[in-house]
């Protein structure tokens, strides 16, 4: 059953990926460049905002709806009650920041819908996470599927047929979340027995002590995959930053299966679901194997494939993708690993101080490579921060479950033997 949901969720996620990819390409070629640098900013403000406005709360909700198997009612309630403080909380931000020069480069329609629109993804994002910390595997990637294909629609409709402008468009993205938000609801709700809001003060504190341990994890890490795209922008310009990210969209679509697999080990690992930690040690020998012949495959086909997509200027991509690969084959050697340890522990505190301690180290190296040797240095410097993060995650696993580093870093033949009766084998 595990390998059925992950083959489905792994679907979904590429599914999800290329139509975001596609409804960039609409925004881009038919409103232009600058649309699509108003649109980009519109939806990463929204995004910074709801990773600080939701204090981990999305994340908890998996970590307790899988483990508090009497509590949905309440923490559906409680999570209604967040996301409606939250959103009268950014109302009165907005109107408080509106005319500071600091985000004066985003016109303040465009500021207000990014603000309006928090709530709405937060409430989605709350309600995703509940489908998954009960294992609603297939409401779970139905919502994932709705919420890119609403806005590809939208894309289609007002901005590649009626040709109505940037602001239309924005419009569509915004009725697009409200949609997608209020069909999560639809999805919790029919999962609660006799719905009734029935707020729990103590369940919430629960969420929070999980939660802000989420969330700090999460400000870290998002620090440390993009603060080496600042630091270039900073020592060279946004022509390199160009390059970069391209070389780093390419070498992340390798952690699609490993992240599909992640979130479904989360909610058994939060169950304390007998034998969990092996599935955790098998599917991160899986991960290994598949990363070992992607890597290969990208080291012989990578540069080629990036002049046909993106052109022949971005060739110099290909270095920093040469420099990135040992760091994402560390990432996927254990960040399965990192699902678990969450699940079990709640998010331990090692984790953060691991990812703390890479992202120091990141940021040390990059001001010490970067100005030298451009980007392959700061993919060089990715690189350790990467391997030093998930070293600490495999030690930690390991004194945790008490299975070998080899049980769980060397692939098995049989790990792929399909005849196999138990997923845990």
């Amino acid at each position: 059953m595990f390998f059925k949901n992950f083959l489905n969720t792994f679907a979904t996620k590429l599914f999800v990926t290329i139509v975001g990819v596609v409804s960039t390409i609409i925004i881009a070629r038919v409103l232009g460049v600058e649309s699509q640098g108003i649109f980009a900013l519109v939806v990463a403000t929204s995004s910074v905002m709801v990773l600080f406005c939701g204090l981990g709360v999305q994340v908890s909700n998996v970590y307790w709806a899988s483990k508090d198997k009497k509590g949905l009612n309440a923490i559906f309630s409680n999570s209604l009650l967040f996301v409606f403080i939250v959103g009268i909380f950014n109302i009165g931000l907005y109107y408080f920041i509106k005319n500071l020069d600091f985000i004066s480069f985003l016109p303040a329609p465009f500021l207000l819908i990014s603000f309006i629109a928090v709530p709405f993804i937060l409430l989605q994002q709350c309600n995703h996470s509940i489908l998954l910390g009960r294992q609603a595997i297939k409401a779970y990637n139905t919502l994932s599927v709705a919420r890119v294909g609403i806005l590809l629609l939208s894309n289609l409709l007002l901005v590649w047929l009626l040709k109505l402008g940037i602001k239309i468009a924005m419009l569509g993205w915004f009725v697009s979340i409200i949609i997608v938000a209020s069909y999560s609801i639809y999805l919790v709700a029919v999962m609660v027995d006799k719905f009734k809001i029935a707020l729990d003060p103590a369940r919430f504190r629960n969420c929070l002590r999980v939660g802000l341990k989420a969330f700090i994890g999460g400000v870290v890490s998002f620090l440390l995959l993009r603060s080496d795209m600042y630091l270039i922008g900073y020592f060279h310009d946004v022509k390199n930053v160009g390059f970069y990210s391209v070389a780093v969209l390419t070498v992340e679509l390798m952690l699609l299966a490993p992240q599909a697999a992640g979130e479904l080990l989360f909610p058994k690992a939060s169950a304390k679901e007998k034998y969990s930690s092996i599935l955790a040690a098998k599917i991160n020998r899986m991960a290994i194997f598949f990363t070992f012949f992607l890597s290969i495959g990208i080291v012989i086909f990578g540069k080629s494939l990036i002049m046909l997509f993106f052109g022949n200027e971005f060739a110099k991509s290909y270095l920093a993708i040469l420099f990135l690969i040992p760091g994402i084959f560390a990432i996927n050697s254990g960040s399965t690993l990192g699902y678990f340890i969450a699940g079990d522990r709640g998010y331990s505190l090692v984790q953060i101080a691991a990812i703390s301690f890479a992202l120091v180290v990141n940021i040390s190296l990059n001001i010490i490579l970067i100005p030298r040797y451009g980007i392959a240095g700061a993919a060089f410097a990715t690189s350790i921060a990467y391997i030093l993060f998930i070293s600490i995650y495999c030690i930690y696993f390991s004194k945790l479950t008490r299975i070998r580093l080899k049980d769980f870093l060397i692939p098995r033949l049989k790990d792929f033997n399909l005849r196999t009766r138990t997923e845990y084998a």
